[in-house]
């Protein structure tokens, strides 16, 4: 059987890997991962990439609700992630 499992931001794979395999507590059951990608580290805000992304925000709408903004980078992140062909979306 397949499961699908999201990993935080300040979450490893190997760790979440192991915490299932401590939940299942069965030894007859491997768990394996099939997408070993880890969370990308923090960028720093005084970043290049960062000031575009800032500029573009505050030359479009500066009254975009934080959580309409973040609905997109999710939506964005998982477009490409299926585009090159990296999993179901949870």
């Amino acid at each position: 059987m397949k499961k699908n499992l999201a990993v935080s931001l300040v979450i490893a794979v190997e760790s979440v890997k192991q915490r299932v395999i401590g939940l299942i507590d069965d030894e007859r059951v491997e768990v394996t991962h099939e997408y070993g990608i880890n969370p990308s580290p923090v960028s720093p805000i005084d970043s290049r990439g960062y000031e575009l992304i800032a500029k573009t925000i505050r030359g479009i709408d500066e009254h975009v609700a934080v959580e309409d903004y973040i609905e997109a980078i999710h939506f964005y992140y998982h477009l490409i992630r299926q585009s090159m062909g990296a999993g179901e979306m949870q």
